[in-house]
C-alpha cells in the first residue's frame, strides 16, 4: 500500500484501506472512526482530484456506519452535485438514496422525498428497475412517506418493493417492508391485513435473527392489538418488545415502548401506573443522552401531573424542557407543551403560574 506521512497516495491504496475498514466497522465503529478522522482530509484531496465518485460514495457510507451523519451527507452531496464530471448512473442513484436516507435519520423526511423521486427517475431511465438497489430505494422511500403521514402512498411503494426484495433473497429488508406495510394498514384501520403483515415480518426476522428489528415489530404489533381492543395481547407484546430491546441495547426503542404503554394507561385514567413507565423512560434518556426522546417523556409527564392536579411539580418539568429547547432540542414541541401547561393553569384559576409558564415559553431562544 502506497502511504506517505501516514496518508495514502493512490486510489488503489485508498480502495484497499477502505475495504479493510469496511470489514471492521460493524464490530469496532469507534476504532474505525478514529482511523477515518486521521485520514479524511487526505482522502478528500485524493478523491476530488481524480473525481473518484465510487470511492467518495464508500467513504460516505463508512461515515454513516460510524454515525457521522452530517459528514456522510457532505460526501453523498458531493457525489450527486459535482460540476467537474458526472458519476455513472448507478453511483449517482445510490448516492441519492443514501442522501435521502440520512435526511430520514435527521428527522427531515420532507427533504428526503424529492431526493428519492430523483433517484427513482434515474433507475427508470437506466433500465435498472430489477436491481436490488432499486428495491432498497423503494424501501427507504416508503419510510419517508410514513414519516410524512402519507400512508396510502407508502403502502403503494412498499407493495412494489416487497416482491422484488423476496426475489433477490433479501428477507431482512423484505421483513422491514412488511412491517412498514403493517403500520400503514393499522393506521388506516385495516387490522386483519396489518396482522398478516406483522406476522410475516416477525417470521422473516426470526429466520434472519435480526432481533433489533424484531423488537420493533413486536412494538408495532402491540399497537395494532391496542387499537383492535385486544388489550391483554397488546400488553404481552409490549413486554416482549421491551425485553428484546433491552437485549439489543435499543435504548431509544425502549423509550418508545415505555411511552406507548404509559399512553395506553393514561387513556384508561391509570395515571400512577403510567408514571411508573414514564419515569423509567426519563431515566434511560438521562443515562444515554436521548434529548429528543426526553422531551416526549416530559410532555407525557406534564399530562400526568395535570391529571393528578400536581401543579407544583410542573415547574420542574417545564424548566427542564425549556433548558433542552435552549440547547437546541425540540423547540416547537417544548413551546407547545409549556403553552398547554400555562393554558391549563389559567383555566383552573392559577393566573400567577400561567403567567410564569408563558414567560418561560417566551424566553426560549428561537
Amino acid at each position: 500500500m502506497q502511504v506517505a506521512n501516514g496518508q495514502v497516495q493512490t486510489l488503489d491504496a485508498l480502495e484497499q484501506q477502505l475495504a479493510k475498514l469496511e470489514q471492521q466497522v460493524q464490530a469496532n465503529p469507534e476504532t474505525v472512526l478514529e482511523q477515518v478522522g486521521e485520514q479524511l482530509a487526505g482522502w478528500e484531496l485524493l478523491v476530488r482530484q481524480h473525481a473518484a465518485y465510487s470511492l467518495g460514495l464508500r467513504i460516505g457510507e463508512l461515515l454513516f456506519e460510524t454515525k457521522q451523519l452530517w459528514l456522510a451527507l457532505s460526501w453523498f452531496h458531493w457525489v450527486v452535485s459535482s460540476e467537474v464530471t458526472e458519476p455513472d448512473i448507478a453511483t449517482r442513484a445510490k448516492a441519492l438514496r443514501q442522501k435521502g436516507r440520512i435526511y430520514i435519520f435527521l428527522g427531515m423526511s420532507e427533504t428526503a422525498l424529492p431526493i428519492f423521486e430523483e433517484a427513482e427517475e434515474l433507475f427508470r431511465t437506466s433500465g435498472a428497475m430489477e436491481t436490488r438497489e432499486y428495491s432498497v430505494l423503494l424501501q427507504n422511500h416508503a419510510v419517508a412517506l410514513v414519516r410524512t403521514r402519507q400512508y396510502e402512498a407508502a403502502l403503494d411503494v412498499s407493495k412494489r418493493a416487497l416482491p422484488q426484495l423476496i426475489a433477490h433473497g433479501d428477507l431482512n429488508s423484505a421483513a422491514r417492508v412488511s412491517a412498514t406495510m403493517g403500520s400503514c394498514l393499522r393506521i388506516t384501520n385495516q387490522y386483519e391485513e396489518a396482522l398478516d403483515s406483522f406476522i410475516q415480518a416477525r417470521d422473516w426476522l426470526e429466520t434472519t435473527q435480526d432481533y433489533l428489528h424484531l423488537g420493533r415489530v413486536w412494538h408495532n404489533y402491540a399497537e395494532l392489538m391496542r387499537d383492535w381492543g385486544r388489550v391483554e395481547e397488546a400488553i404481552a407484546a409490549w413486554l416482549m418488545s421491551l425485553e428484546m430491546k433491552k437485549r439489543t441495547h435499543d435504548h431509544t426503542g425502549q423509550v418508545n415502548t415505555l411511552l406507548s404503554m404509559a399512553g395506553y394507561l393514561m387513556s384508561q385514567a391509570e395515571y400512577h401506573s403510567a408514571w411508573k413507565y414514564v419515569s423509567q423512560a426519563i431515566a434511560l434518556c438521562h443515562q444515554y443522552q436521548l434529548r429528543e426522546a426526553e422531551i416526549r417523556c416530559l410532555d407525557k409527564w406534564s399530562e400526568i401531573l395535570i391529571a393528578l392536579s400536581r401543579y407544583a411539580d410542573l415547574e420542574v418539568c417545564a424548566t427542564r424542557a425549556a433548558h433542552l429547547a435552549n440547547i437546541g432540542f425540540g423547540k416547537d414541541r417544548v413551546k407547545a407543551m409549556i403553552g398547554k401547561i400555562a393554558e391549563h393553569c389559567r383555566q383552573v384559576g392559577l393566573e400567577q403560574q400561567a403567567a410564569q409558564y408563558n414567560t418561560i415559553a417566551v424566553q426560549i431562544i428561537d
